[in-house]
């Protein structure tokens, strides 16, 4: 009986642990490094501006639009998810906006992509003095997809 007792606590104890591990996962859509995010956006603006090269992996597929600013330098790796952008959600002109050194790549299993709905505003805009590398991304949109 002590033994059965046991294992049942032993058992409880093991899935109580898993499910705040889980818990503690909800909500991330960007990583970098060790450092997790809610938010896209929340990530680039945590990427200094002095050219230092930052990765972010995208963890989830998000709907936000980002704005890289002139000296980030950044390197966003979809990792199989979508970034979308929707002007009914998020009433800017694009999906990235980029002022600064940006290479967009995917290193996840599935490809991801850069998708917008707008129809009137482009996905992807490189701004005066933006570098925008894209490698193995898909970017489409209803209007134009990348803007240079």
């Amino acid at each position: 009986m002590k033994k059965r007792l046991f294992v049942i606590l032993l058992s409880l104890a093991v899935m109580v642990g898993l499910s705040f591990t889980a818990w503690a996962a909800d909500g991330v859509v960007a990583q970098i490094g060790d450092k997790e995010y809610t938010s896209l956006e929340d990530a680039v603006a945590d990427v200094p501006t002095d050219g230092t090269k930052t990765t972010i992996v995208l963890q989830a597929g998000v709907t936000e639009n980002i704005k890289i600013p002139a000296g980030a330098n950044i390197v966003l790796d979809l990792n199989g998810n979508t970034l979308t952008h929707d002007a009914a959600t998020t009433p800017t002109p694009y999906a990235v906006d980029n002022a600064g050194t940006l290479e967009i790549v995917d290193n996840g299993t599935t490809k991801g992509a850069i998708v917008s709905t707008a129809t009137s505003t482009s996905c992807v805009r490189n701004d005066v003095g933006g570098n925008l590398t894209l490698t193995g991304v898909s970017v489409s949109s209803a209007f134009v997809a990348v803007k240079n």
